[in-house]
């Protein structure tokens, strides 16, 4: 991720209530950069083993349907929140093992909550908790509010479902096997509230279209959240890339299960 976009902490901050951090792509996207996306996007969605158990049995039809863009602004969101996982790993040395994409039932299902947890560990174990909403916009719709929304959205599932979060986060992990569930239960078992939390707004937005009006209008509502942190990840012809991204990850998967 940080071969195709550069981040720079915004100083001084535009607000005492949250950090910014500036990112810019380094050069226009080029051939690499969908290749990566698109495995992120494979992965996000479809478990890896479960595409070499079942892919040339059942075939692309049936095993790549959470894949297919039937509704843009659906496939968009999901690219988003990619994007905004690979940036929190890449960029901010977070662990993002969680992958809300795979409980879709249909390639055009929405997910109720935010879009993941992160983790920043140390000699594996869990000081930290990262909750991660995260936007795209391609046009200026409703583009000056989007910092707001998103801002809001953390500030309702803190609210309401703090503890919950965090044990479909655990559960996802334990299901799976995966061994980073036992620092997760370690974690849980020590936690006493979530004022050590730190939250990430991290929002892709198309270059041309950007207003410094986003800033403004988040500054006039947040507070409520402690350590939070405003990523502003620009791009250029981000709808043509998200078309690119996702006819690659069907090629690749059809790839994968004709050899």
């Amino acid at each position: 991720m940080t071969a195709w976009i550069a981040g720079q902490d915004r100083v001084p901050s535009p607000s005492v209530r949250f950090t910014v951090i500036d990112g810019k792509e380094i050069c226009e996207t080029h051939p690499e950069v969908v290749e990566d996306l698109a495995r992120r996007m494979m992965e996000a969605k479809i478990s890896r083993t479960y595409l070499e158990t079942y892919g040339s049995r059942l075939g692309w039809p049936v095993v790549g349907r959470r894949l297919q863009q039937t509704k843009q602004k659906v496939a968009r969101g999901d690219f988003g929140e990619v994007v905004a996982s690979g940036w929190l790993e890449d960029y901010c040395g977070l662990h993002a093992p969680i992958r809300k994409m795979r409980a879709q039932v249909g390639p055009g299902q929405t997910l109720p909550g935010v879009d993941t947890i992160a983790f920043r560990v140390t000699d594996e174990l869990i000081d930290g908790i990262h909750v991660l909403e995260s936007k795209l916009r391609t046009t200026p719709a409703r583009l000056t509010a989007v910092g707001v929304e998103a801002y809001q959205q953390l500030e309702k599932d803190r609210n309401e479902r703090a503890v919950d979060l965090l044990e479909y986060a655990l559960e996802q992990l334990h299901t799976r096997g995966d061994p980073f569930a036992e620092a997760l239960c370690k974690h849980l078992e020590n936690r006493v509230d979530e004022s050590d939390d730190s939250y990430e707004v991290v929002l892709v937005v198309e270059s041309d279209v950007w207003d410094e009006e986003v800033l403004t209008q988040l500054d006039a509502v947040a507070g409520s959240l402690p350590n939070c942190r405003l990523h502003v990840l620009l791009c250029s012809n981000l709808v043509a890339l998200v078309d690119a991204v996702y006819d690659r990850a069907g090629l690749d998967l059809v790839d994968r299960m004709e050899t």
